[in-house]
């Protein structure tokens, strides 16, 4: 696609099975068996460092196509991840050691890496500090083309693309979230930088306890936190009606 389209806008999804469990060797590994079937085939824990090599390795692929077409400069590039790693998986970022928490509603189950990169118009090693939500690509990748989100479509993502240029941008005062994986009840929450409010009143300081493991009462927050607790309130309220009641 790259090489086809080089010579002219062209957009490029590609959602990447890496890494993922079970974790088994990839080409590069050492215990590779190309004839292997079934997706249990030389499963281990070990495999984990490998499928995330790979994965680099393919996305470097993928840069360097860009490179050798010269458009590397003005494409945009935006690296995702979907969810938090494995259960129990132990990996590292920057010095701080990361217990994979997928399938959970804390921050090891839901926050993601985000690596955006347009050299023609971000500067290198720019970290924003911002709440993003995986709707903001949409009209991120809109507004970086200068496509205008047409008023009719109704979306709940706002861009970015201007924090990431060191622009003020619209930042979020918190993020929503609703997680029902089996069709039980959704458990629904709204969260900013510091704080958590779910719908059934439990209140966490995520700077003292990311792991969510002691509630504090919303009837004994102190004023500073209670406001902040009414506006992740009015946040949850806001999505009463957002889904069908089955």
């Amino acid at each position: 696609l790259i090489t086809r389209h080089a010579k002219e806008p062209f957009l490029l999804y590609y959602p990447m099975m890496l890494t993922h469990g079970p974790y088994q060797p990839t080409p590069d590994s050492a215990g590779w068996d190309p004839k292997g079937v079934g997706e249990k085939v030389n499963q281990h824990p070990k495999h984990f460092a490998d499928m995330v090599a790979y994965m680099d390795k393919l996305v470097g692929r993928l840069l360097a196509k860009l490179d050798e077409m010269s458009i590397r400069e003005n494409t945009l590039v935006i690296f995702l991840g979907d969810n938090g790693t494995g259960r129990g998986t132990r990996s590292k970022m920057g010095e701080q050691v990361v217990t994979g928490g997928k399938g959970l509603t804390t921050t090891r189950g839901m926050q993601v890496p985000l690596i955006v990169d347009w050299p023609v118009r971000l500067k290198k090693g720019t970290v924003v500090n911002h709440l993003v939500d995986t709707t903001d690509l949409l009209p991120t990748i809109c507004e970086a083309a200068g496509i205008r989100v047409p008023d009719s479509m109704r979306i709940d993502g706002r861009s970015f693309l201007p924090a990431a240029l060191g622009e003020a941008g619209s930042p979020r005062d918190y993020l929503y979230a609703w997680y029902s994986p089996h069709g039980e009840p959704p458990i629904e929450f709204a969260f900013n930088t510091r704080y958590k409010l779910y719908k059934d009143g439990r209140f966490f300081d995520l700077s003292a306890d990311i792991q969510e493991r002691t509630p504090i009462a919303v009837d004994t927050l102190d004023e500073e936190r209670a406001k902040v607790a009414l506006m992740l309130r009015e946040g949850i309220d806001r999505y009463q009606d957002a889904r069908p009641a089955e």
